[in-house]
């Protein structure tokens, strides 16, 4: 057995390759579609404006005009103040990509951010099939792509695909959005390195550098785009420039000499550590070097400028300065504790447990059947976290890839006393920088689900390895002794393997399906009240009623019940949700402030103007319409007291046309203390901000530019839910 790859005719190779792609595409494709369809779950279109959406839109527009700080309406609590300016933290590589489609035009600017995830989603899963190809190649050469094989892969591909990745689809916020390039990116990089570092045949180039300009270029987008991932592909490109300056300075010498001729355990010291033979991808090692440090230092110089730039700082972030923190105790209590940081080894333990455990899904009766678990994370000694989310373990959502990346990490260690071709071992350095980036957030004061795709890189290179492993070690020699007598145990490894690769990847997209349709339609704050309405009567009509809890219409909403409970107050005049945190508002029918709200412009109006108001004794509330010129208007709530005047958040831009109706779906919600505004035609949401609100009724206001008609509304969910 050598280090070298077995040589196929191009035929062969193409015909084998053929199918794999086929095959693996076709996985890829149903994880996209899947991916869409849990997406669209918590929104109205492709092309729809996000609660914590078009951060990168409004950077991009901002870079347009020669600026780097945003417009402090998107980002809202999100945002750092520094100044008088507004700041986000994201990596800029997304605004940039973004930047020539709104040099044409500004019609979408603030409504990408679904567009942008499905990108990333689809460019990961093609890199990881670009991925999968090598590592094949790498282990298993020669072996033909039988039909059992052909299905397996697409039904694997299927499985890798709905993991942490899948989970993302959850909310089209920012964050998904930045993890999921992030990703995309670092598979990229890490995919480019090893084709340039894994050379399929003797006969390539090897004075070709595409792959590692490809590598280099890949790497310094993802550390631009989500720093944590990014930095795994910049370590396995440093760890791949010190073997290239060591075999230049120590080990070529030796090979020069003739001193290790014949004499395979004399190997070079760099490929005996790495596995990698530097010769066999260049012939130009100073011209390599060279291409990885000016790449990566300019990947850093750049992330380092647009961060002083934003914050007078090279690499560090003011998380001090973020407006939630105004608002967020217990944020603001975890950066007090640990010096107005989140990061520091004091988190690890509590993260790895979480990360680890075995035990991290819930199941129950009411569709999909399997849930998070029924408590947030265990914190371990004194470390005070800014935030425990709801959260599940790799082993517990992705078996498929935790178990394959176990065995794939000792094929990488011991390739030969497991029986698998040692030309493997070149992974390793690509590997190693994949775990680097990962195990950053072991150390971040913050668990949520979302996080474990920093993991995904590595995890996704092991897991195919180990896979592949699996197939040379049982279905390859299974094939290789039909000539002779195969031992009952060879002829049961084969079916146990397919049937365990089959169940594995079936169960890992429907845990993280589900744990994404929880998270998103009950858990997050990402989805409107009628979509909730939505999922809570599918549930309902696939068996399995949640709790339900009855409150009469004078009491106050108790403190919030386990995920999925129900609350209905009164005969349906109010209907609520609980995430195990919160009460979200289903529908609301009651006296206080639900209202059906037609506007008709009869002349221009050119100051902020009452639609409905609220009086009582001690205050009063009004939901308030502001002019932004050319017939463009926004929502805000107004409170006057003996405080004084206080205004809410802006809401977002519509349009109100002189003489053209428009119909709005008012939620002045008192129990919550929130007012919630959407278009009745189009389902956008207009207005989404905390209030303390009057028990008075809300009553339109006349004006001389607008005429208000309201009217009540009817909770056909509620009702429908009770029969």
């Amino acid at each position: 057995m050598t280090d070298t790859t077995e040589e196929l005719d191009d035929g062969s190779h193409s015909a084998i390759r053929k199918s794999f792609v086929l095959a693996s595409s076709l996985g890829a494709v149903l994880a996209v579609l899947l991916f869409a369809v849990i997406m669209q779950g918590s929104r109205q279109s492709l092309l729809d404006e996000d609660l914590l959406g078009g951060f990168y839109d409004a950077q991009a527009q901002s870079l347009l005009k020669g600026q780097i700080n945003v417009d402090p309406d998107v980002p809202g609590l999100e945002g750092f103040r520094i100044g008088d300016e507004t700041q986000i933290y994201q990596g800029i590589a997304p605004a940039v990509i973004r930047m020539p489609l709104l040099v044409l035009t500004d019609r979408f600017a603030g409504r990408l951010t679904g567009v942008s995830m499905l990108m990333a989603f689809s460019t990961a899963l093609a890199f990881l099939i670009a991925a999968g190809w090598r590592i094949r190649s790498l282990i298993r050469n020669t072996a033909a792509m039988r039909s059992t094989e052909t299905v397996c892969t697409g039904i694997v591909a299927f499985g890798i695909a709905g993991s942490s990745l899948l989970f993302l689809s959850s909310a089209t916020w920012v964050y998904h959005e930045a993890l999921l390039w992030g990703a995309a990116f670092s598979i990229a990089s890490l995919t480019s390195l090893f084709y340039w570092l894994a050379p399929r045949s003797s006969s390539e180039p090897k004075a070709r550098l595409g792959p590692l300009l490809l590598a280099v270029v890949f790497a310094g987008l993802a550390v631009n785009t989500r720093s944590s991932i990014g930095l795994g592909p910049l370590a396995a490109l440093g760890v791949t420039a010190a073997c290239l300056l060591f075999a230049l300075l120590f080990d070529n010498k030796g090979r020069r000499s003739g001193s290790d001729a014949g004499d395979p355990q004399r190997a070079p010291f760099v490929q005996r550590i790495s596995g990698w033979d530097s010769q066999r991808s260049t012939t130009r090692p100073v011209w390599a070097i060279s291409v990885i440090l000016i790449g990566a230092l300019a990947a850093v110089v750049l992330y380092a400028a647009v961060n002083f730039a934003r914050f007078d700082s090279w690499f560090g972030v003011p998380l001090d300065k973020q407006v939630l923190v105004e608002f967020d105790p217990v944020r603001l209590t975890a950066l007090e504790a640990n010096g107005n940081t989140l990061f520091g080894l004091k988190y690890a333990p509590s993260v790895l447990l979480q990360t680890l455990r075995p035990d991290a899904l819930s199941f129950s009766s009411e569709f999909p059947f399997v849930g998070f678990p029924d408590q947030k994370p265990t914190s371990i000694g004194s470390a005070i976290f800014a935030e425990r989310d709801w959260s599940s373990s790799l082993p517990s959502s992705q078996p498929l890839l935790f178990f394959a990346g176990c065995l794939g990490v000792l094929v990488l260690l011991m390739p030969n006393k497991l029986g698998v071709r040692p030309g493997v071992k070149v992974l390793r350095i690509p590997v190693i920088g994949a775990a680097a980036g990962g195990a950053l957030f072991i150390a971040f004061g913050y668990i949520s689900e979302r996080y474990l795709t920093d993991l995904f890189p590595f995890l996704a290179l092991v897991g195919l390895v180990g896979l592949q492993a699996l197939a040379a070690l049982i279905l390859d020699r299974g094939s290789d002794a039909q000539k002779g007598s195969v031992s009952l145990a060879r002829k049961l490894a084969g079916p146990a393997l397919v049937f365990a690769l089959v169940v594995g990847s079936l169960f890992s997209v429907w845990v993280n399906a589900s744990l994404a349709l929880q998270y998103g339609l009950v858990i997050a704050p990402s989805a409107n009240e009628s979509q909730r309405s939505r999922w809570l009567g599918l549930q309902d009509r696939l068996g399995g009623r949640p709790e339900v809890l009855r409150l009469s219409e004078s009491s106050q909403l108790p403190e919030p019940g386990p995920k999925g409970q129900v609350l209905i107050v009164g005969e349906c005049e109010e209907m609520y949700r609980s995430s195990g945190a919160t009460w979200y508002l289903l529908e609301d029918a009651g006296d206080s402030g639900a209202l059906q709200v037609v506007l008709r412009k009869t002349a221009p109006i050119i100051e902020p103007t009452a639609i409905v108001e609220s009086v009582s004794a001690t205050s009063q509330s009004s939901l308030m319409l502001q002019p932004l010129g050319q017939s463009r208007y926004r929502l805000f709530v107004q409170t006057v007291s003996d405080e004084g005047t206080k205004r809410s958040f802006n809401g977002k831009t519509f349009t109100l046309f002189k003489d053209e109706p428009r119909a709005l779906t008012a939620l002045m919600t008192r129990r919550l203390g929130a007012a919630v505004v959407f278009d009745q035609q189009s389902g956008r949401e207009l207005l989404r901000v905390a209030a303390p609100l009057p028990s008075a009724p809300f009553e339109p206001v006349k004006s001389a530019n607008l005429q208000v008609q309201t009217s009540a509304i009817t909770t056909t969910a509620c009702d429908q839910f009770l029969r």
